[in-house]
């Protein structure tokens, strides 16, 4: 499904290298050497010239059906057309920088085809600058730029051959026309026309019979490392380790209250999907995998719910990570910018500092203290708690309240949210403080936590509307989906607390949407307004905790019903058709889902 520039994605990739693969096969993204910059493919697909036609295996005539392999993040793509089919099996092996593809060919009579695999780079996000060259020894196209080495190659010998300039003769992506490559051997960008290039190689078919061909990428800082990992992939049973090291980490998940095979499989394919934008060598954890719209920053709310996800399912290494990455993330003063680039110490395209980061922060580190009691991860934390709850103190103006951007990133004001998070960090900053013997600055974060409750309780709450407000000053009483984080996750009140209940009921009337779902609030008007998922999922866990098994359970089922074979999630659904809107995959969206089963679970 496309809205506008929005498309459906399948994920791979390791702690340094991340792919994307689009729904009719083709290899839409690549990062490196981190998982959200830079991303150096412009585009990638397969082709195929067979009974005197070519066709790229991405259009039509070809029928595609993609699906993941169970207990793993490998993704197949069956392409068939007429008596041909060719499956391909894409994943990125987890110790060295490369990512395979393996193609099956198998046809219902004996016949010869040419395969093509066809590569436009934007190495470092610009084709500028950018050299492609055939190295006829390694039998691989080598392009580059600066320290950006990316090698590729096959399985078997090629039998083509091409590196060429768009729009000249040369193009790579025009050769392939009549089956045959010119094996031109070198080409240099042009003005700001970039390079392409592709390969081929001949598939002698017997009736039934199948035979396989493997493409690698490799990714190296200089030649010889590239080349070096194109050897490896050529000697090593690669598919083999990759699913061997998927199933054994997923197996060691807390999914025993699972019972539903359908369920199980997308709780599975949320914590794939976790992993693979969780960076562990840095510790972030990115939005999502793409550029439209650009959402492969970490920002630090939406990578809290993810590691509290990880927390509960037993991934406890992944969210330590995460809260060491925050500790070198975070401001001289304490604070937090909204977003990050996944190597700590650069911000992101940002407007400033959110007080509800900084609030999140601290109630996801407590909460990893309690699943853990890991005295050494609290220690290190230290400087950083003592830091953070110092900014957010020192931020509360008189009225005991705190002004900032909402965690939607469109409003200043004395957000309820934003205060909920502040006043939970500040009690949790408490909570391992005396732990920590700083008993001073303890007292300090309790009394402004306990001030801040109360001024939400005073200032925040409407008798007139029987709800919660958006904000306090200046005043909206505009109905919020995030008015629930009084409950979740920031227990400023019981769940079945009449104020809250009579919010929450609120929120669930307020939406109408013709296929269901709950938004942000009703005068939304980001990509048109529409239902997402974590907002659906965020209701659904507040009926949870609250025991209303069967209104929660409808929410989750309305979004299971929504999600595709694949078993990734959007931000948003078109109000109308349903359509993924936004960005694909959010992992917000597959927090939530894995943390509403949970909830669901412990009622």
């Amino acid at each position: 499904m496309v809205i506008g520039m929005v498309f459906e994605q399948g994920v791979i990739g390791n702690c340094m290298m991340l792919g994307t693969i689009g729904k009719n096969g083709e290899l839409r993204y690549l990062f490196w050497p981190t998982i959200d910059y830079p991303q150096h493919m412009h585009g990638s697909l397969p082709g195929i010239y067979h009974d005197h036609v070519f066709s790229w295996l991405t259009d039509p005539p070809w029928e595609r059906k993609q699906r993941y392999l169970d207990d793993t993040n490998i993704l197949e793509t069956v392409f068939r057309n007429g008596d041909l089919e060719i499956r391909a099996i894409d994943f990125v092996f987890p110790a060295k920088d490369i990512l395979a593809r393996s193609f099956s060919f198998k046809s219902e009579r004996d016949r010869f085809l040419r395969f093509f695999h066809y590569t436009d780079t934007h190495l470092i996000e610009n084709p500028i600058g950018d050299a492609a060259y055939f190295d006829k020894k390694n039998d691989a196209i080598i392009t580059y730029k600066r320290n950006y080495y990316l090698a590729y190659g096959g399985s078997e010998k090629t039998s083509g051959y091409q590196c060429g300039v768009h729009g000249e003769g040369s193009d790579a992506f025009s050769d392939v026309s009549d089956g045959v490559l010119q094996n031109n051997s070198l080409s240099l960008y042009l003005g700001i026309r970039g390079v392409n290039s592709c390969l081929s190689w001949d598939v002698n078919l017997e009736s039934h019979k199948e035979k396989e061909l493997d493409v690698y990428l490799c990714f190296g800082i200089d030649k010889k490392e590239a080349i070096e990992f194109l050897d490896f992939a050529r000697n090593k049973p690669l598919f083999e380790k990759t699913s061997e090291k998927h199933e054994k980490w997923i197996s060691t998940a807390n999914l025993e209250f699972l019972n539903n095979s359908r369920v199980s499989a997308l709780v599975k394919r949320s914590l794939f999907l976790l992993k693979a934008i969780h960076c562990s060598t840095e510790g972030g954890f990115i939005a999502a995998p793409c550029l439209e719209p650009d959402y492969r920053y970490c920002w630090p709310r939406d990578a809290a719910y993810m590691a509290y996800a990880f927390d509960l399912y037993g991934f406890h290494h992944e969210t330590r990570s995460f809260y060491l990455w925050c500790k070198r993330a975070q401001e001289d003063d304490g604070s937090w910018y909204q977003r990050y680039y996944i190597e700590a110490r650069y911000p992101g395209p940002t407007w400033g500092m959110q007080c509800d980061q900084g609030g999140i922060i601290l109630w996801g580190t407590s909460r990893h203290y309690e699943f853990t009691q890991d005295e050494d991860f609290l220690l290190e934390m230290r400087e950083s708690i003592k830091r953070a709850a110092r900014h957010l103190i020192d931020g509360i103006l008189e009225d005991s309240l705190v002004k900032s951007l909402d965690l939607w990133e469109e409003r200043y004001a004395s957000n309820t949210y934003t205060n909920a998070a502040v006043c939970a960090g500040l009690r949790e900053s408490a909570k391992m403080l005396d732990i920590l013997g700083d008993y001073e600055l303890s007292k300090e974060c309790k009394e402004a936590s306990e001030n801040i409750r109360n001024a939400i309780l005073n200032r925040s709450w409407s008798e007139e509307k029987k709800r919660f407000l958006k904000s306090y000053m200046p005043y909206d009483d505009t109905i919020d989906i995030s008015l629930l984080g009084l409950d979740f996750p920031f227990e400023i009140l019981r769940t079945d607390d009449e104020k809250m209940k009579s919010t929450a009921e609120q929120i669930e009337k307020v939406f109408n949407y013709k296929i269901g779902g709950i938004g942000r609030y009703p005068t939304d008007v980001y990509y048109g307004g529409n239902p997402w998922i974590l907002t659906t999922l965020w209701l659904a866990i507040y009926y949870a905790r609250l025991g209303e098994r069967d209104k929660a359970s409808n929410l989750i089922n309305f979004v299971i019903d929504k999600t595709p074979e694949l078993g990734l999630m959007p931000e948003q659904l078109d109000k109308n058709t349903g359509d993924f809107v936004s960005a694909f995959p959010l992992g917000w969206s597959h927090a939530m889902f894995v943390i509403a089963l949970k909830e669901l679970e412990n009622k």
